[in-house]
């Protein structure tokens, strides 16, 4: 397995992250849409490290919570 440091570095990590939260709480608007779409231009870690995010948004939200589970 790849260790997820080799495709994007830590700061990349936490603003995919950040910026994915920020688009799940509420839709973005025409004028963050256009900032994240800056954001993922400026460097292929960016687009990584979102891609991987969103995977990992979608891969935990198919898994009920801990409560659910018993």
């Amino acid at each position: 397995m790849t260790d997820s440091n080799d495709r994007y570095d830590d700061r990349a990590w936490q603003q995919a992250l950040d910026w994915l939260l920020r688009a799940q709480e509420q839709p973005l608007d025409t004028t963050g849409s256009a900032a994240l779409a800056a954001w993922l231009a400026e460097h292929p870690s960016h687009r990584a490290a979102y891609d991987e995010a969103s995977r990992v948004w979608l891969l935990t939200g198919l898994v009920p919570p801990a409560d659910e589970r018993t």
